[in-house]
Order: structure tokens, then C-alpha cells, then sequence
């Protein structure tokens, strides 16, 4: 340290209590934007792996968005508000800059004091900024992990990224300090002695007909607004992150329930065999791992009578029922045949590839899902959706291409979201499931009843139980 920069730190030490309340304000503003900068990057691998299989290109989406629009705002809030601290502090500096200046100082050694003040108390919060914010960081990872149990996320530390942002303080910081000393240095004496200059009242046109006081009010809070940009800016970007965690928070968190409960419906007691009830909902859960097929779904003792079938729908608070047959089987690519205009030749689209998937008959007319889907409907039995993992995965370009199940071929509509089974899941006909495994009565019933109540529940229960099955509630 030089003699210039050793008498700008002893200045410093001076009024430790004001050095001290400024070291900590701006090292909190540094770690809290790089504590949320890391964590952000580790809640992101958290997305990926939660909604890495079957929803990759749905609900990844908006979390991504999400987190990255939020990070954007909280680091653009941090710079305004970390410069805005040292600007003004620099601003507070003017009576001395103007004292130094009456006792011939030159000016280039009161810019070079000044600025070495602010240098150090940059640099020094900077990095405590950094530093804290790396160990909440690390905080957090631990109890994110003893919380949830089970998540995979990367715990490298990206360097390039965190001296990005250590560059962008730095650089603010720098700026932000050296306009209120060049500005001050290039002042007269008088004028930075003075903090009541230039409050002069002045004609103010139809604001004058409100009297002297108000004409005064209004010159001196005109004065003001041109140092009160940064708080007006930083209280913009408040309101407006204050804003994106309520609102966009409430989308994502709205979006991923209606991609659940549009799939599974909502008011639903299952009536089945106690088998196909545990391996469907296993499906579904988000934790859980994807269907690995050894276990066998339809056979004719899991059949659920017509009687049953009618005695619930007879029931006066049922508002629909909806028959399924589930299995979990291997299914295989087919090819899909196109023209290439620009070859002048038929092209063979596919690998033939093969993997496990739970498949789902449906009764298209009375069923209680809906689902976000990207093709067409169905309308016709040798037709088919298929979930997303299952698109990536199995599929080169699936809408032209054709789903094999047990020899036969159905011709792929659409690719659907949902997340049964990861996403490793294929919708068809329930008709055309039921003859392929030559069966005649779904093994799977959804009834949607008008309230969720336990009576309602428990003469559902009663009347499964009188047919030898069971309900999942």
C-alpha cells in the first residue's frame, strides 16, 4: 500500500462507526445476491431432476423462467442499491473535499484520496460479500438436504460466474463513486461548503399562485429528485420483484397443479384391485421410480364387474365415471415412412427402439382428464398419445411415426404431459386395449364425486369391498 492509499484507509479509521455502517450495508447487499446467485443454480438442478423425466419440456420451463427472471431483478436491484451506497457516501464527502480544496490541495490529489477510499471500501466489501455469501450458500445446501431427502444437484463452484458478478460490482461501484467526487473536486470551495446551494427560489409559473411556501418546497424537492433516481429505481425494481415472486410464484405454482390434477382429476376415489390401485399411483408420484413391468395388470380377476360399475354410478353425488385399463408393458418404436421433396425419395423415420411403459385405456366420451397436449385428437381406435420421456426417448419425430403394442400399430396424434410413469406413458382407445389383452371390463375405476366428503368416500369404500376390491383415496 502506498502512502496516498495507507492516509485514504487511515482517513477510513477515523469515523470507524460510519466506515463500519457502510462496509456493512454494501457486504450484505453483495451477499445476499451471491447467496441467491448459487443457490439459484442449485435450485435449478433440483428442477432438472424433478422434472427431468417426462415434463423436461413443460414444467421445466416455467421454474426455469421462473428462477431466472426473479435472479435477473435481484441482481440488477443489488447493483443499483450497492452503487447508491457508495455514491452517496462519496456525496457525504463534499464538505471535506471542499476544505481540503480552500487549504490548496490540488485537485488531482483530492480525486486520488477520494477515489482511494472508495476503492478500499469496494474491494473490502466485495469480498466479505462474497465470502458470507458462499457460506449461506453452503448453509443452505445443508438444509436443503436435511429437508428433502434424496435430491441430486451439482456442488461445483462456478468461478467464472461468481467473478462476473464481482466484476459488475466493482465496476459500478467504481463509477457510481467517481462522478460525486469529479463532480465536487471540480467545484469551487464555497460551493461544496455550502450544502444550501443553489436553493434559490426562482419564478415557478402556475406553481407560484399556491404561495411562498409551497414555491419553496417545490425548488428544494426539484433539487432533490436528481440525487433520488437510484432510490426511485431501486424502489421500481422492489415493487417489481415483490411483484414476480407473488405473481409468477402463484403461475408456477398454479401451471404445475392444473398439469397434475387436469391428468388426474380432481374430487377422485379409485376403486380396483389393490395391485393395480398401488402400481397406478405409484405411477404418478413424483418421487417414485418409473414402472419396471414384471408386474402383470390385467388378468381376468382384476376386471371390475358392470355391476359395480353401476351401483356407484347410480350413486346421487357421482358426477362421472371413468373406466380405465392400466398396464405396464414394452413397447416398441415403429417407423415412420415420409417423402423428402429435396431427395426425391421415401425416407425411413426410426430405430425400431424398445422400452417399458404404462399404458392407459381410456373411454374418450366419459373420461375426467384433460391434459396439455401438442398434435391432435383422437378420433379413431388404431390411434394414440404418448408422454413426453416417451417422445424423447423412444422417437425420433413421433407425430409421424407409430406406437407397436402386442403386434399391433397404432398411429401416434399427439405427444401428451403427464406425468404417469415419468412420462414413459402411452394413452390409447379403451376399447382397442381391451381386445388386444382380450379382456372385456376395465381393471381400473375413477369416480368423481361432487364433494369430497368421508361418507362419500366410505359407501364407495363399502360397495368395493362387497366385490372383493378396494379404493385409493
Amino acid at each position: 500500500m502506498n502512502e496516498r492509499q495507507d492516509y485514504a484507509s487511515t482517513d477510513l479509521k477515523r469515523r470507524p462507526f460510519r466506515t463500519t455502517v457502510m462496509i456493512l450495508s454494501m457486504t450484505t447487499v453483495v451477499a445476499f445476491t451471491v447467496f441467491l446467485f448459487l443457490f439459484a443454480n442449485t435450485l435449478l438442478d433440483v428442477t432438472r431432476y424433478v422434472t427431468g423425466s417426462g415434463l423436461r419440456e413443460s414444467l421445466t420451463v416455467f421454474y426455469e423462467t421462473f428462477i431466472w427472471a426473479t435472479l435477473l431483478l435481484v441482481l440488477i436491484l443489488g447493483v443499483v442499491v450497492f452503487s447508491s451506497m457508495i455514491s452517496l457516501e462519496m456525496v457525504s464527502r463534499r464538505k471535506d473535499i471542499g476544505l481540503m480544496k480552500a487549504i490548496g490541495t490540488l485537485m488531482d490529489t483530492v480525486f486520488d484520496h477520494f477515489m482511494a477510499q472508495a476503492v478500499i471500501l469496494l474491494l473490502v466489501s466485495v469480498a466479505l460479500g462474497v465470502s458470507i455469501g458462499t457460506l449461506m450458500y453452503f448453509g443452505g445446501i445443508l438444509w436443503l438436504s436435511s429437508v428433502v431427502q434424496g435430491l441430486r444437484f451439482d456442488l461445483s463452484f462456478p468461478l467464472i460466474q461468481i467473478g462476473f458478478l464481482v466484476f459488475v460490482y466493482l465496476l459500478a461501484g467504481y463509477f457510481a463513486a467517481q462522478k460525486p467526487i469529479y463532480d465536487a473536486v471540480h467545484e469551487l470551495p464555497i460551493t461544496t461548503l455550502n450544502p444550501q446551494v443553489g436553493t434559490r427560489v426562482r419564478s415557478a409559473g402556475y406553481l407560484d399562485s399556491f404561495g411562498l411556501s409551497f414555491r419553496i418546497a417545490t425548488k428544494v424537492t426539484g433539487r432533490r429528485i436528481r440525487g433520488s433516481r437510484r432510490t426511485l429505481l431501486s424502489l421500481f425494481l422492489s415493487i417489481a420483484l415483490a411483484s414476480m415472486l407473488w405473481v409468477g410464484g402463484g403461475i408456477v405454482h398454479t401451471t404445475t397443479g392444473n398439469y397434475i390434477n387436469q391428468s388426474m382429476g380432481t374430487n377422485v376415489v379409485a376403486v380396483g384391485n389393490p395391485t393395480v390401485l398401488s402400481q397406478y399411483y405409484q405411477a404418478y408420484s413424483l418421487n417414485g421410480e418409473p414402472l419396471d413391468g414384471n408386474t402383470t395388470l390385467v388378468n381376468s380377476s382384476y376386471v371390475i364387474p358392470t355391476a359395480l360399475i353401476d351401483e356407484i354410478a347410480g350413486l346421487g353425488y357421482v358426477t362421472a365415471v371413468d373406466q380405465r385399463l392400466v398396464e405396464c408393458t414394452r413397447v416398441q418404436e415403429g417407423p415412420g415412412i415420409v417423402w423428402n421433396p429435396t431427395l426425391q425419395q421415401w425416407e425411413h423415420i426410426g430405430d425400431d427402439r424398445e422400452g417399458v411403459a404404462l399404458l392407459i385405456g381410456i373411454d374418450w366420451d366419459h373420461t375426467i382428464s384433460t391434459w396439455y397436449y401438442e398434435g391432435d385428437r383422437i378420433n379413431a381406435t388404431n390411434q394414440a398419445w404418448i408422454g413426453g420421456q416417451m417422445a424423447n426417448t423412444l422417437y425420433e419425430d413421433p407425430l409421424v411415426q407409430t406406437l407397436r403394442v402386442k403386434g399391433a400399430s397404432f398411429e401416434i396424434r399427439a405427444v401428451a404431459f403427464d406425468i404417469a410413469n415419468g412420462g414413459m406413458v402411452a394413452i390409447l382407445p379403451l376399447s382397442a386395449m381391451m381386445s388386444l389383452w382380450g379382456v372385456n371390463g376395465p381393471n381400473l375405476l375413477l369416480v368423481q364425486v361432487k364433494q369430497y366428503t368421508a361418507s362419500a368416500v366410505s359407501q364407495i369404500e363399502e360397495i368395493a369391498h362387497q366385490y372383493g376390491l378396494d379404493i385409493y383415496r
